[in-house]
């Protein structure tokens, strides 16, 4: 279960499955069903990106085989990005840096792995980026 505050729409977001926002109000509502390809995930972090006004997930997928992430526009999720899977993933939005970080590990054995990466959106490239720090 993924849950964040979207600030420019004053609405909570919760994700698990179906998509549902709850208002200032207090009131739920359902706003979209699971995800068209995005598959039966195990793991998954939301964080709201401040400089663009959206909301973005990222999910390590067991029928897709690795992570994708997604971007909520307040009524469908667009995926934004196929990544290497990241176990155990986080998604914190920093704002002095206008970037969405992306890090994980897991304790595998004797020897911990730890990943990190960082989305970057420009404007002039939809593709996005993404890579180490």
């Amino acid at each position: 279960v993924s849950f964040k505050y979207d600030r420019d729409r004053d609405v909570y977001v919760l994700h698990r499955f179906d998509t549902w926002e709850l208002d200032g109000s207090g009131r739920w509502s359902r706003k979209a069903g699971p995800i068209t390809g995005f598959g039966s995930f195990f793991a998954g972090s939301m964080d709201y990106d401040y400089g663009r006004g959206r909301m973005l997930i990222y999910t390590n997928s067991v029928t897709l085989g690795g992570g994708r992430l997604w971007e909520w526009s307040g009524s469908t999720w667009e995926l934004k990005s196929s990544l290497i899977a990241v176990s155990h993933p986080t998604v914190a939005y920093d704002r002095g840096r206008n970037r969405t970080a992306i890090a994980g590990g897991e304790m595998g054995g004797f020897s911990p792995q730890h990943d990190v990466s960082e989305w970057r959106y420009f404007p002039n490239d939809p593709t996005c980026a993404l890579g180490p720090p």
